[in-house]
């Protein structure tokens, strides 16, 4: 049974569409994880889902359904965390929003803090946001997202500003949360080896469409989009100096920019004609593994789009 469902969602705003059809599923207790640089339409489609849009950017068409609540966890908490309610009444908040007493809110916070692995959580709900280092505030996100009970979590790259240690500990947390809880999770980033641990799926966009999506083992091992491609020879290895980093030559387009063909083919290496001037379609290229590229090969394989 699907969870969520985003059913051709195009978002604009009065300079263009930055949001371009985009249509998938997460299924019960399912990690879904969508992956793209800076403006490539990710985090809108997560703020769209959670009815929490940017001022000016407005849904166009398309639609989502839900079954059941939904809770966001965002990637700076302090811009969500209310300074002047202790942590403890924040999380609290959401428990007597749905008719719980206080008194059982506030038990019910520290039963939150402590399912989210925070030390002392008694003392800790009772300290103020700034108290808090950065990885502990966003516990104290995930712990007041909790509180709603949600059936799928909406993560927009809640562990950016944290170091590696930290970063690591909260992707555990969210993928213990999911099978303990049976929860759905979408975790958006733009760092593709972060996806990679915890999501069963990837989805990968640019340019607000979705360029590549399948099971994550698919994705790491099989890429067939060249954008895919990119992200993966872009991820660092342990050994490679700063110096030798792999980079993506170019820049995304401006989502006002109008453009015909696909929107990579500016950047892509491999590009020919038809890229520059035809939008591809999506191409099964495996098992439940899909690619928008006029460089896939069909073969016998079905043509989605």
């Amino acid at each position: 049974m699907n969870v969520l469902t985003v059913d051709h969602l195009r978002l604009g705003t009065e300079h263009g569409v930055p949001v371009k059809d985009v249509s998938f599923s997460v299924g019960e207790g399912e990690c879904v994880g969508i992956v793209g640089e800076s403006g490539s339409g990710k985090s809108l489609t997560l703020r769209a889902i959670a009815g929490v849009l940017p001022v000016g950017v407005r849904v166009v068409s398309g639609e989502h359904d839900v079954n059941g609540r939904s809770a966001m966890v965002f990637q700076e908490p302090m811009t969500t965390l209310n300074p002047t309610m202790r942590v403890g009444e924040f999380i609290a908040e959401g428990p007597r929003a749905r008719g719980v007493s206080k008194a059982d809110s506030v038990r019910r916070a520290v039963e939150l803090l402590t399912e989210v692995g925070v030390p002392d959580p008694a003392t800790r709900a009772r300290a103020w946001p700034h108290q808090l280092s950065g990885g502990l505030r966003q516990r104290v996100m995930i712990a007041a997202a909790l509180a709603v009970e949600p059936a799928i979590l909406l993560c927009d790259e809640p562990t950016t500003a944290l170091d590696t240690t930290v970063q690591a500990q909260l992707l555990a947390l969210v993928d213990r949360l999911r099978v303990e809880r049976g929860m759905s999770v979408v975790f958006v980033s733009h760092n593709l080896a972060v996806v990679s641990r915890v999501a069963q799926r990837v989805i990968v966009m640019y340019a607000g469409r979705i360029v590549e999506a399948g099971p994550t083992s698919e994705i790491l091992h099989h890429p067939a989009h060249p954008y895919t491609q990119a992200l993966i020879a872009a991820i660092p290895t342990e050994n490679e100096r700063a110096g030798d980093l792999t980079t993506i030559a170019g820049a995304p387009p401006d989502a006002s920019a109008l453009i015909e063909g696909c929107s990579f083919a500016a950047r892509c290496p491999l590009a020919q004609e038809t890229c520059r001037t035809v939008l591809p379609p999506t191409v099964e290229v495996g098992r439940g593994h899909a690619a928008a590229c006029h460089l896939v090969t069909p073969a016998d394989r079905e043509v989605l789009v």
